[in-house]
């Protein structure tokens, strides 16, 4: 997934260019939830610059869920994302994978219980 936030500098310099020039248009993005989870000041932002919600990659929501590709768990920057995104103003969807042949019915269970936080 290409995330928009990838390159914090250029997310500024479009939201700079958003604000500056008065374009006042509701927008959306895909980002990577490890990386934004605590940058409050890109999130205010993103959310004057227009956006109105971040989809984020969470994959799954356990950790040792034969399916999650990440080396750690993150499931607390996850909420802690979702927290911050909310007290901006900004609403939250996320990438879920669910019904891989590897996964057990369990951590899918777990994952949408997660998603459910």
């Amino acid at each position: 997934m290409i995330s928009f936030t990838t390159n914090r500098k250029r997310v500024h310099e479009i939201c700079d260019y958003l604000i500056e020039h008065k374009i006042n248009m509701p927008w959306s993005c895909p980002t990577a939830s490890a990386w934004i989870w605590r940058i409050m000041k890109t999130l205010l932002k993103m959310r004057k610059a227009g956006c109105y919600r971040v989809a984020l990659g969470v994959e799954s929501g356990v950790p040792e869920d034969p399916g999650y590709h990440r080396q750690e768990d993150h499931s607390e920057q996850i909420v802690e994302t979702v927290n911050n995104c909310n007290k901006v103003g900004i609403k939250t969807m996320a990438f879920i994978m669910l019904g891989i042949w590897a996964r057990q019915r369990r951590t899918m269970r777990e994952t949408i219980e997660f998603a459910g936080r």
